[in-house]
């Protein structure tokens, strides 16, 4: 009855205007529902004749081909098989890719690249990629993306590459997409949503583009269901989880596949067999600055796995009593005596419910990447210093080091050298490129435990606020250190007395004639950990900029090196002084000097240089924390 009244409505809107908005696309779901699979396709072409330059006719019509697939395979086979437009083309392509028929399907791919008409070529290279990403080929699965990305004229591409990247947007970026509408600024949007991502953005490929591709293509083979999401097949009847809007996208998996598509796989799934209401839990691990997450999931029947908030049961503590609170107290609680567990399961109930809220919230909101499979973590500590370049720039040095010995364990036996790459990344605040440097390195094999390989490497820039990344890895990847640090680049341009950064570093000394040194003509092998043995000295690196000569050409200054505890009785109160008065020809001076701390007790210390022109009584001060060791 209510399909009859709403065949009515769609007839009475074609009858006045057949080319309003997507009316045939959503009339052609109409017949699709009824099982009219060959009529709603009709429908589906008029209208993306009559308004090709709306998505929703070409995204309508996508779906209705994957409805009369899943369906009535064998029916709409043949019907693949009648016909030769574009769209008819691409699905049959698709039914090889499906199928496990990669070659074919690339094939099939390629050649509608080579074809014209209403379809455009978005769809076709998104495909690309996935059949790249199950092959395993992650820098060609890039690539088509970004021919997609790049190949946004209109807002119809701009649907398609949406269609695959929606599912991992946070609140924000999803606000802003839906604003767009230029297609220039629709390329710099999803540009920037995967260089926000990229977790190495010195290297030429994004790892988080490639995973979220290999997600896709895995949550289209575990995690399918295309259903509805209702009221009626929701475990969580009383609606008690709240969703961010991304929840609300149209897609073609369970929420198992949505958590999956942000987050990647958990680090722990727990299912409870004997539970009455089949469940599954998933744990994240903390990384970095992002908290674990847990989320619950249930099902009333097949593939309609959904978010819920509790799974109570002493068998469902029980399972997850490794996990801890608030398993922990939930299991304890079902070993009291039947009136004291009613109660105490009323706040536990309540708690867990906060506790899942809070996750599914930020589970929504946010996305991680994971390395598949996974890699090693090398220790890299990494520091960094600023300088004076000229023409208005600023130099940035870092300095990082990383153990030999892990280096070695991946080595083959009979190696004698362990190749690496390091690159180093300087981006905007708004992710887009300033400067990239990335070297190769033979590191010589070392089984020395506590042997370690210094490096550094420098980039230029304007004066600004930036993002800055660091990575090593091995040549296989399997090994891979990440540093961020991020910081402003001072101006030295002037005018007035300016002091670089201050380069802590474990030994300076002059190079010999006709060698190059890593400044001046000095050799610094900087520290990068600023930790230092308390009994041995260690040295400190810094330029001075315009400095005011006197009538003899030479500009005077004093030094005052202070070093004070951070912490402890004494914390504030300098407990290393040193003052020396140089002179220099000319506006800028190279200084350095060796620090004696061999008195001090070991602690955290904050190193001053305070640098005063004595021609004009101005001064300036650098400042350094470091760690003094016993």
């Amino acid at each position: 009855l209510a399909w009859r009244k709403a065949e009515e409505h769609f007839e009475r809107v074609l009858a006045r205007d057949s080319a309003f908005q997507d009316v045939l696309v959503q009339y052609a779901r109409l017949e699709a529902y009824r099982g009219d699979h060959e009529r709603a396709l009709a429908l589906g072409y008029a209208g993306l004749r009559l308004r090709p330059d709306l998505p929703a006719t070409h995204l309508g019509l996508v779906e209705l081909y994957r409805r009369f697939l899943r369906d009535d395979e064998q029916a709409a086979a043949a019907w693949l098989d009648a016909h030769d437009d574009p769209y008819a083309a691409f699905f049959r392509a698709e039914r090889l890719r499906r199928a496990g028929d990669l070659a074919a399907a690339a094939g099939a791919y390629l050649d509608l690249l080579g074809r014209t008409g209403p379809m455009p070529r978005t769809p076709v290279l998104l495909a690309l990629a996935r059949v790249e990403a199950a092959r395993g080929h992650p820098d060609r699965c890039e690539a088509w993306y970004l021919r997609a990305v790049d190949g946004i004229a209109s807002a119809v591409e701009a649907a398609f590459v949406f269609a695959d990247t929606g599912y991992i947007l946070a609140p924000d970026e999803l606000r802003t997409y839906r604003r767009l509408a230029d297609p220039a600024a629709l390329r710099a949007f999803f540009w920037r949503v995967w260089a926000r991502r990229d977790p190495l953005p010195a290297a030429p490929e994004n790892p988080r583009l490639a995973e979220h591709y290999r997600r896709l293509v895995y949550v289209e083979e575990q995690f399918a269901y295309h259903g509805r999401l209702a009221w009626w097949n929701d475990p969580d009847k009383a609606n008690r989880l709240a969703f961010a809007e991304v929840y609300r996208l149209p897609r073609d998996f369970n929420d198992r596949g949505l958590i999956y598509l942000r987050h990647g796989p958990p680090d722990d799934r727990v299912a409870t067999l004997e539970a009455e209401t089949p469940n599954e839990s998933w744990r994240y691990a903390a990384t970095g600055d992002e908290p674990p997450l847990v989320f619950h999931f249930a099902t009333l029947g097949g593939a309609a796995w959904r978010l819920v908030p509790v799974l109570l049961g002493a068998e469902v503590m029980n399972d997850r009593l490794d996990w801890g609170d608030p398993f922990t107290r939930g299991y304890l609680i079902y070993q009291d005596e039947p009136r004291r567990r009613e109660l105490d399961l009323l706040g536990f109930e309540q708690e867990m419910r906060a506790r899942s809220q809070a996750d599914v919230d930020r589970g929504l909101t946010t996305d991680r990447h994971t390395w598949v499979p996974p890699v090693e973590r090398l220790d890299l500590p990494a520091v960094t210093a600023a300088f004076r370049n000229g023409d208005g720039r600023t130099r940035l040095e870092v300095h990082f080091a990383f153990p030999a010995a892990t280096l070695a364990r991946h080595a083959p036996a009979h190696a004698r050298h362990v190749d690496v790459e390091a690159g180093l990344s300087l981006r905007t605040t708004a992710f887009d490129d300033v400067a990239t440097e990335r070297v190769r390195r033979r590191v010589p094999r070392s089984a020395d435990p506590t042997g370690g390989v210094l490096d550094a490497l420098a980039v230029t820039a304007p004066p600004d606020s930036y993002r800055v990344d660091l990575h090593v890895r091995t040549e296989d990847g399997r090994l891979l250190g990440t540093a961020r640090l991020d910081r402003r680049l001072p101006a030295f341009s002037g005018p007035g007395l300016a002091v670089s950064d201050l380069l802590l570093a474990h030994d300076i000394a002059p190079v010999p004639p006709g060698e190059t040194g890593t400044h001046h003509d000095l050799r610094v092998k900087a520290a990068p950990t600023l930790r230092f043995p308390r009994r041995r000295p260690f040295f400190v690196y810094f330029e001075l900029y315009h400095l005011t000569p006197g009538d003899d050409g030479r500009a005077r200054y004093t030094l005052d090196y202070t070093l004070t505890p951070e912490r402890g009785k004494r914390q504030g109160e300098a407990s290393l002084t040193l003052r020396v008065d140089h002179e220099v020809p000319g506006t800028t001076a190279v200084e350095y000097t060796e620090i004696d701390a061999s008195r001090l007790e070991a602690g955290d210390y904050v190193l001053a240089v305070t640098a005063t022109d004595r021609r004009t009584g101005q001064a300036v001060v650098a400042t350094r924390r470091l760690t003094l060791e016993r």
